[in-house]
């Protein structure tokens, strides 16, 4: 009986490490309007869709993530982002994680000297299984873009609120690097900081490069992230593909 005892114990406190060494997602951005995980000021034109798949695939810890999603540009100045994941190989375990929206709304453009700004709200329904989820919740960031020469930068700070009681606001900050190389063939660098939910500590630091390619209105990419803290994922794999629906065309 101790012994038993003794076993539910140790299980019970092993739970909450488990879970926050779960990397939960952000709602993505659709490319080209962003690096792999950071956000452009830029919003997609009025009327055109945006439709994108990504697989992913960490190490310590060990899981995939598949994330399927889309974009509409609802105006001249704003766009509205949908996405929803899945899970699975996660100590033995997996499943949907919190399908995500966000919508994002250009408040200046991009000046001699000023970089363009955008706000953006998020939101998250608690739709997922209990290891990869929120249980909703709601975020807020900000974006700024600015264009140097050939070069794109991104630099976002977001908020997110889970619905998940006894959480911690998460805080992430995100920035990225887009430099053409040829006619539709990018480079991508970027980077990651995250203040985490589960132990309200700076948990995550990664950094990620690779390329994306564009043919008329179709798009792939690959990334490889490193992170630079132990306790999350050491090696990411990225791959996604997508296009671009609608009369206006694409940022390059």
């Amino acid at each position: 009986m101790k012994k038993a005892a003794l076993a539910l114990f140790i299980f019970l406190c092993l739970l909450p490490s488990v879970a926050a060494a779960f990397d939960l997602d952000l709602v993505r951005p659709q490319s080209p309007y962003g690096g792999f995980f950071a956000y452009s000021a830029e919003t997609i034109p009025k009327g055109d869709f945006a439709v994108g798949y990504s697989l992913e695939r960490s190490q310590k810890p060990d899981f995939y993530r598949q994330v399927v999603g889309g974009a509409y540009g609802l105006g001249n100045r704003a766009d509205l982002t949908l996405d929803a994941g899945f899970v699975n190989g996660y100590h033995g375990q997996g499943g949907f994680e919190d399908i995500g929206a966000a919508f994002k709304y250009r408040l200046l453009d991009e000046g001699r000297y000023a970089p363009a700004v955008a706000a953006m709200a998020f939101g998250y329904a608690p739709t997922g299984r209990d290891t990869v989820s929120w249980g909703g919740g709601v975020g807020g960031g900000v974006a700024l873009t600015r264009t140097l020469g050939p070069l794109t930068a991104n630099l976002d700070a977001i908020i997110t609120n889970p619905g998940q009681s006894g959480l911690h606001n998460e805080f992430d900050f995100l920035g990225s690097l887009g430099f053409p190389i040829a006619h539709g063939a990018t480079i991508l660098s970027e980077f990651q900081v995250r203040k985490e939910a589960y132990s309200g500590r700076v948990d995550l630091s990664e950094v990620r490069f690779g390329y994306r390619i564009m043919s008329g209105k179709l798009y792939s990419a690959l990334g490889l992230g490193f992170g630079l803290k132990e306790r999350h994922p050491q090696f990411r794999l990225i791959i996604s593909v997508g296009a671009i629906l609608g009369k206006t065309g694409i940022m390059q």
